[in-house]
């Protein structure tokens, strides 16, 4: 099932194969190593608050059985805490 529109692959580890990976970036933020070319052609951005509250209202709806969700794409943690947590 389909809860996220975004562009690009969405590479999931093979341990989360029934975790939702929530994309809370899209692509990675350094995008230049050698070995990787997982997020090639797809601009680094990082997706408004807003945005990732609508896929998350958007999952619990569709698929209330979730139990894990994994925070995705190529840097997901470089994401400052203010954007992630509402005050």
């Amino acid at each position: 099932m389909l809860l996220d529109h975004a562009q690009g692959m969405v590479f999931r580890p093979p341990s989360e194969a029934n975790s939702f990976i929530l994309r809370i970036t899209l692509g990675c933020s350094h995008n230049a190593c050698t070995f990787c070319a997982m997020y090639r052609g797809i601009q680094f951005r990082t997706r408004p608050l807003e945005e990732i509250r609508c896929i998350v209202e958007n999952a619990a709806q569709r698929s209330p059985d979730i139990r894990r969700v994994i925070l995705g794409d190529g840097n997901a943690l470089m994401l400052p805490p203010k954007n992630c947590c509402p005050s």
